[in-house]
């Protein structure tokens, strides 16, 4: 997204597409990622009931059940309450109110999927959300960028932290593979279902857009290796973390350059 943002492009049909792309991918992500936690102990064989498939079918009926009144809670919440809370806050504190009630909201909309079974990040998701709608907390969002700059390093320590040195060639071996899936799945995925709905090179733009793996990426492979090796060895993980700076360093090489050349294509 920064480097549309820098060529002044975000705000143009394929930027605002690129978007609405980026979210849905990151929302399906996040749900997947909630949906394998909540049946994995059942496929780790952690359960003595010998209908594995039917006890597997339970657990994602419970998941999805639980999350569409998560779900269900927190438009009910945007709905009939974010408005009025966000108004109170801008009179009772004008300055400083408005971010601390989207912050403090978000920590309470995040600890409750925590106690649904959810990933803190399924919360924090949601917590985005609600509050997207007003344009009063989108005020806010400059306010949160001083955040992420100071604690997106913290998530990158931790990252390096979490890989093994002795499975780095293992992980070299396996990333390599990985790339070259993830680079194709993003493509074509992204890029070639574009292309019915727009022109030859805004669906390459948006397929190169999505090809970088961030954060999202690196959250499902934490809790996964969290988990534990079975889950996802020492050398996968070392091999994703190889996938998300390489992604996240070629993509922008190849995506500035064609932007400046298609620009007046967008």
């Amino acid at each position: 997204m920064g480097i549309w943002r820098e060529a002044g492009t975000l705000d143009t049909t394929h930027g605002r597409l690129l978007l609405d792309i980026a979210e849905l991918d990151d929302i399906v992500g996040i749900i997947l990622m909630g949906l394998l936690l909540s049946v994995l102990p059942i496929l780790l064989g952690n359960t003595n009931n010998g209908d594995l498939w039917g006890t597997v079918g339970s657990g994602a009926l419970l998941f999805f059940i639980k999350f569409f009144l998560f779900a269900v809670g927190c438009l009910l919440f945007a709905r009939y309450l974010e408005k009025r809370l966000t108004s109170w806050s801008a009179r009772f504190e004008p300055d400083t109110g408005l971010m601390l009630l989207v912050l403090g909201f978000g920590f309470v909309i995040a600890a409750v999927a925590g106690w649904l079974g959810f990933s803190l990040a399924i919360g924090a998701l949601f917590a985005g959300l609600v509050f997207s709608r007003d344009p009063k907390a989108i005020q806010t969002e400059a306010s949160f960028n001083d955040l992420y700059t100071f604690f997106s390093p913290f998530f990158f320590i931790g990252i390096g932290l979490d890989i093994n040195p002795a499975a780095l060639t293992g992980g070299l071996q396996l990333g390599l593979v990985l790339l070259l899936a993830a680079i194709a799945g993003k493509l074509l995925g992204a890029g070639l279902l574009a292309w019915p709905f727009l022109s030859g090179t805004g669906a390459i733009l948006i397929g190169i857009s999505m090809v970088p793996r961030a954060e999202i990426a690196m959250v499902i492979m934490h809790h996964g290796k969290a988990i534990g090796p079975e889950v996802v060895p020492d050398s996968l993980y070392a091999g994703m973390v190889l996938v998300t700076a390489a992604t996240s360093l070629l993509a922008p090489l190849a995506l500035r350059p064609l932007i400046g050349r298609w620009r007046r294509h967008l």
